[in-house]
C-alpha cells in the first residue's frame, strides 16, 4: 500500500480530483490515504455510505440484485436521496448501472424536481405485472425460476405505489407456469 501512496502522490493532477472505487476492504490506511490526497471514494449509495465525509460523493448505483440486474423502487430511490443529502457533500454525482438505469435515473430526477415518482409501466396491478413479464419471460417456468429471473423488476401496484415483482410472485403457489395468463390468474387472487 505504501507504493500506492508513492504512486498517487507523484501524479501531476493539476486540480483534477481522483475517484477511487476500492474493490477490497476499506482499511484505515486506505481511508487516511484518500483523505490525505483528497481522493473521492466511489460507493454504491443503495448499499453503503462513504467511509468518510468529504465535499464530493460519487456513487455508482447497481442496486441490491446480482451484478447489475436490478430496478429501484420509489422507497429505494428516496433512501438514496436521503443518503446523498445526509452526506453533507456539496456535490453528489450518481451514475446508474442497473438494467433499467435510464428509467431509474429519469424517475429519480422527476422525484428530485417534483417530489413525485413516474410510473414504470402504462398499467397498474396485474396488468403492470403482465407488461413486465411480456418483455422477456419464457414459459414454461417454475415459480422459483420466475422469481429469480423476473423478480428484480418493478411494477406499478397502484398509481402511487411501486413494488418489486418478487413481492407479488412470492405469494403465488409453487408450481410450473405455462403462460403469462396462468401467472396473471394467480396474481388476480392476491392483488
Amino acid at each position: 500500500m505504501y507504493r500506492t501512496r508513492d504512486f498517487l502522490s507523484s501524479a501531476e493532477l493539476r486540480g483534477i480530483r481522483l475517484v477511487w472505487e476500492i474493490r477490497a476492504p476499506v482499511t484505515p490506511f486506505v481511508v487516511d490515504l484518500m483523505k490525505d490526497l483528497d481522493i473521492v471514494q466511489a460507493v454504491d449509495l443503495s448499499r453503503e455510505l462513504p467511509s468518510f465525509r468529504t465535499d464530493v460523493v460519487y456513487s455508482r448505483l447497481f442496486g441490491k440484485g446480482q451484478h447489475n440486474i436490478y430496478q429501484f423502487t420509489d422507497e429505494e430511490l428516496m433512501d438514496i436521496d436521503h443518503k446523498a443529502l445526509d452526506s453533507g457533500a456539496k456535490v453528489v454525482a450518481m451514475s446508474y448501472h442497473g438494467l433499467r438505469m435510464n428509467t431509474d435515473a429519469a424517475r429519480f430526477m422527476h422525484y428530485y424536481k417534483t417530489g413525485d415518482f413516474l410510473p414504470v409501466t402504462s398499467f397498474t396491478g396485474v396488468d403492470s405485472a403482465r407488461q413486465v413479464l411480456a418483455e422477456d419471460a419464457a414459459f414454461p417456468i417454475s415459480k422459483s425460476n420466475l422469481v429469480e429471473d423476473q423478480g428484480w423488476k418493478v411494477v406499478d401496484l397502484t398509481p402511487q405505489e411501486r413494488v418489486h415483482l418478487s413481492d407479488l410472485l412470492a405469494k403465488i403457489p409453487e408450481k410450473t407456469y405455462n403462460s403469462i395468463d396462468e401467472v396473471a390468474a394467480e396474481l388476480e387472487r392476491i392483488v
